[in-house]
C-alpha cells in the first residue's frame, strides 16, 4: 500500500473564501474514487501554532494508481489552488497492504 500524504500551511493572506474554495475542492477529488482510502480534515487546533492548517492522507494499491491519481484532473486543480496560496510538504511511503 502506498500512503500519500499532504500537509498545508496557507499564507497568512488567505481568506476564509480561498479556504473554502480549497476544501471544495478536496472534497471532489475525495469523491473521484481514485484511492483505496481518502482521508483529509483541518487543524483540530490542538497541537499549538506551529501546526499546519490541514492534512491529507491517501492510499493506493500500487505505483500505477498513485500516478493515475496525481495526473488527474481533480488533483491537479487542487495543486493549482494551492501552490499560490500555500507551502506544501509532500511525502509518500509504503507500507504492507492490509486486509
Amino acid at each position: 500500500m502506498i500512503h500519500h500524504v499532504v500537509v498545508v500551511r496557507l499564507n497568512s493572506d488567505v481568506t476564509s473564501e480561498t479556504r473554502d474554495e480549497i476544501i471544495a475542492l478536496i472534497q471532489s477529488l475525495s469523491r473521484q474514487g481514485l484511492a483505496e482510502k481518502f482521508e483529509f480534515g483541518l487543524d483540530a487546533g490542538l497541537g499549538g501554532a506551529n501546526n499546519a492548517d490541514l492534512a491529507l492522507v491517501a492510499q493506493f494499491r500500487d505505483e500505477d494508481a498513485l500516478r493515475t491519481y496525481l495526473e488527474h484532473d481533480a488533483h491537479l486543480a487542487v495543486v493549482r489552488r494551492l501552490v499560490p496560496v500555500a507551502q506544501l510538504s509532500v511525502v509518500q511511503y509504503v507500507s504492507p497492504a492490509t486486509d
